[in-house]
């Protein structure tokens, strides 16, 4: 007699409960308020386990990050494709704050600070061709000049960016509250100022109202 019950599921290995820790702690906190010991903690494993699937703090974090970029890309390629003029806008945005994947701004602060150049490289590129490029080409076929796509996007991004809850975006969680930075991102794009200001910390600040 044949057995319809359904199998039991694959208990998830050690190498993917790293993987999911990773992901819970690194996307909405920096490299260096995460550590091993937090990691660890979160998935239940031991020291060993870690360095045998990912050798160190900073191999575990680069196989966060460039699995988070590549999905983040995939959302913006989306957007770009499926969607025209101001909804492709509001598309990004949504990419990037609904069920966010990664904190580009914390991101980009960390990258310097890893140890190993081929880390800070993969990383780097990995935002430029999965971020970056497909919004500059985006830019591009919209009329903006060529020579200034490449600030224009990451202006784009920033700035979309402070709507995260950690930056008190939670106020742009609804469709309103979505639209109106979204327009307030663009409207400065139109009135040729698309530079966020930056706090007396350094930390680039948003279109976020005062």
């Amino acid at each position: 007699m044949r057995n319809n019950q359904e199998s039991p599921e694959r208990p998830a290995s050690g190498r993917e409960r790293l993987a999911l820790a990773a992901q819970k702690l690194f996307r909405s906190d920096s490299y260096g308020a995460v550590s091993i010991s937090c990691i660890l903690d979160e998935c239940g494993l031991k020291a060993p386990a870690l360095y045998h699937h990912y050798g160190d703090k900073e191999g575990i974090y680069l196989s966060w990050s460039l699995q988070a970029i590549k999905e983040l890309g995939q959302r913006i390629d989306q957007a770009i494709t499926l969607h025209s003029g101001r909804d492709t806008a509001h598309a990004l945005a949504e990419g990037l704050l609904k069920d966010p994947l990664l904190d580009i701004l914390i991101l980009e602060r960390d990258i310097p600070k890893l140890q190993r150049p081929a880390s800070r490289n993969q990383m780097l590129r990995a935002l430029e061709v999965s971020v970056y490029k497909p919004i500059e080409t985006w830019l591009v076929a919209n009329r903006s000049p060529k020579s200034e796509a490449p600030r224009l996007a990451r202006f784009i991004v920033h700035s979309l960016s402070m709507g995260l809850p950690v930056y008190g975006g939670d106020q742009f969680k609804g469709s309103e509250g979505m639209q109106w930075l979204v327009e307030r991102v663009f409207s400065r794009i139109a009135a040729g100022s698309p530079s966020p200001p930056a706090s007396s910390d350094g930390k680039v600040t948003g279109p976020c109202p005062t």
